[in-house]
């Protein structure tokens, strides 16, 4: 740690807080040796299915990220755009509080020469779209839990949501009035007013880009493609683990993982996702070493292969560990530079 700066070393040992918590609670209530019996027992068929699964989703979430990104890069593609986001993804791994997505639009401000804070607001929006069908889903799975079973109905709701979020975004960028009474009563706000207000600043940003039909068309076409195999990884590590659970079960996964990894833990959210994932599954009454078991599947396989894969991209674009590791004030420096252009 002697190349991180105090400030990331800080953010670092802060972030520790969470996992150690989780860790301890999950340590003191599975019993080990029936948890390794489910792990050495895991189906290889399933825990490929669902290693494919994964690289289709991430495939699939380069192809929407590239539709948001398009109108600051014109030339944006799924190809062109994968390595950033896999990059990305990996930092997220390795660092705590999200710093992957900065370096993400570090990443393709350097390469393009772009607005910095304008690919940042392509990330934000990304998040709220996921945060928002999670929700929602929360609302579905415990409303009526059974119409999940309805793959079209999961989707209608999906689209749902994605539309009227859509709608809303759409009128607070092209009413002013009502952008600049938002903005100035978020910036009042103590404490949180001006983070909040750059937040929100950088999302009209990229709205304003993306404010066309077609565009917002796309958008949440891609955002409905992208739970699909989100939800078969899941179900395939459930079936990798031996469990039989109902078919809503990588539903509660899914949103335990979306809305809870939004905590800040440690490098990976080691313990706080083992936590989560176990939590969702014990829901239906499996029991808490099995759960662990189905845990470290669902946690191991997606991440190990993210850091190999994005250690080898970064490589091969020439992205060193300071790049990644030491421009904790690259988002600062963005804001910097957009304030410059102004």
């Amino acid at each position: 740690m002697d190349g991180l700066s105090s400030r990331v070393k800080r953010r670092l040992l802060l972030s520790l807080i969470p996992s150690v918590i989780a860790i301890g609670v999950i340590g003191f209530q599975v019993n080990w040796g029936d948890a390794g019996a489910a792990l050495s027992n895991a189906s290889p068929a399933y825990l490929l299915a669902g290693f494919l699964f994964f690289n289709l989703g991430l495939i699939l979430r380069t192809w929407r990220w590239s539709i948001l990104l398009r109108p600051i890069v014109p030339d944006a593609n799924t190809r062109s755009s994968y390595g950033f986001f896999v990059v990305g993804y990996m930092v997220n791994m390795l660092l705590p509080f999200r710093a992957g997505d900065v370096v993400r639009a570090a990443m393709v401000k350097r390469r393009y020469q772009v607005s910095g804070i304008s690919v940042l607001a392509t990330i934000a929006i990304e998040k709220i779209l996921d945060l928002a069908i999670a929700f929602f889903l929360a609302l579905f799975l415990l409303l009526q839990p059974e119409l999940l079973l309805d793959d079209a109905s999961v989707s209608l709701v999906v689209a749902v949501v994605i539309l009227t979020l859509a709608v809303v975004m759409w009128g607070m960028t092209k009413l002013e009035f009502v952008r600049n009474s938002v903005l100035r009563i978020v910036r009042s706000l103590p404490g949180i007013g001006g983070k909040l207000e750059r937040f929100l600043r950088k999302i009209v940003v990229a709205m304003e880009a993306i404010s066309s039909v077609s565009d917002i068309i796309r958008v949440v076409g891609a955002s409905i493609l992208v739970w699909i195999p989100a939800y078969f990884v899941v179900g395939s590590f459930l079936r990798a683990a031996g469990l039989e659970v109902p078919a809503s079960a990588p539903v509660a996964v899914i949103v335990f993982s979306v809305i809870g990894l939004a905590i800040p833990a440690a490098p990976g959210n080691i313990g706080v996702a083992h936590l989560l994932y176990a939590g969702a599954v014990i829901l239906y009454g499996v029991g808490v070493s099995e759960a662990a078991a189905f845990a470290v599947i669902m946690h191991a396989v997606p991440h190990l292969w993210t850091v190999f894969l994005g250690a080898i991209i970064a490589w091969r674009m020439g992205v060193g560990i300071g790049f990644l590791s030491g421009n904790e004030d690259i988002e600062s420096s963005i804001y910097r530079r957009q304030e410059q252009e102004n």
